[in-house]
């Protein structure tokens, strides 16, 4: 590299960075790779499975407590590779999976302290809840659930109304009629059910209509159920430690959407690599939203 000609390495770099022609738009346009961040600083990483997929899954804090994590993967084969490869992570011998409660502290560690990038590697969007609420609910678990989805959607009209619509759109747009794996954690709800509220309540008024999309493997035979464990366990790590993971932002949850669980709260963390409004996200301090 340091014998070519500086007019040479010049001109490469012009090329490198052209809007729309050059070779990174036009390698992220024809899905050859993406680019990700790491340290404030651009990162190109290969496509390995073109297939768009959802992992939906759960971790338990305590007997009361829920976490549940989606996860929309563009390429969840490069996520793999990461986790077997880079951070050379063991599988569980009976079936040769991740999973994160087989993990031992030292992998867990490694896991944490390279989140935020296994994260972007994994995904360009992910919605997670905290909850005691599919704990004994009072009510149907499909009701519960429905709620729980349109809670970090609905209230705040006047501050965040239109960021939040935005929110919903967009995450539509990455689940409707995508490969959804979820893993068979939700008590009586089976997985197909889960995907199908999931992604109806998610496309509630929306155009096209929803067409929920669900793979029927286990989560030994399916890679994204994998990936989706280590990430949920690793935000439900941190959530114990009393922080949110970076990047992941608070979403105030819609109180309303509870009231009938009486005792009981929620709260939602999201996060997505794109811009999603023009004006940008409010930055105020949004006041709790009292149950009417």
């Amino acid at each position: 590299m340091l014998s070519l000609d500086r007019k040479f390495k010049d001109a490469a770099r012009s090329d490198l960075y052209r809007k729309n022609i050059g070779w990174l738009d036009r390698g992220e346009r024809e899905n050859k790779i993406r680019i990700i961040e790491i340290n404030d600083e651009p990162r190109i990483i290969p496509v390995l499975s073109r297939e768009r997929t959802v992992s939906i899954d759960t971790s338990t804090i305590d007997s009361n407590t829920t976490i549940l994590g989606i996860f929309n993967m563009p390429d969840f084969q490069s996520a793999y590779t990461y986790l077997e490869k880079h951070l050379k992570l063991p599988k569980t011998h009976n079936h040769e999976e991740f999973h994160w409660s087989k993990l031992s502290p030292e992998n867990r560690r490694t896991v944490l302290a390279n989140f935020s990038t296994f994260l972007q590697i994994s995904c360009d969007g992910l919605l997670t809840i905290k909850t005691d609420a599919l704990i004994s609910p009072a009510g149907k678990y499909e009701s519960i659930l429905s709620n729980l989805i349109d809670g970090c959607f609905s209230g705040y009209e006047t501050t965040e109304g239109k960021f939040r619509d935005s929110l919903r759109k967009h995450f539509y747009t990455l689940t409707n009629n995508t490969p959804v794996h979820c893993d068979a954690d939700f008590g009586p709800l089976k997985p197909l059910q889960v995907t199908t509220i999931y992604v109806k309540r998610l496309g509630q008024g929306l155009q096209p209509e929803p067409t929920p999309t669900f793979v029927n493997l286990r989560s030994h035979e399916s890679r994204p159920i994998q990936l989706g464990d280590i990430l949920v366990g690793a935000i439900r790590t941190k959530l114990q430690e009393g922080i949110a993971p970076s990047p992941l932002k608070t979403l105030e949850f819609d109180k309303r959407k509870i009231k009938k669980q009486k005792g009981k709260t929620a709260s939602a963390w999201f996060w997505a690599k794109e811009e999603l409004v023009p004006e940008g996200r409010p930055t105020q301090t949004l006041p709790p939203m009292e149950a009417s």
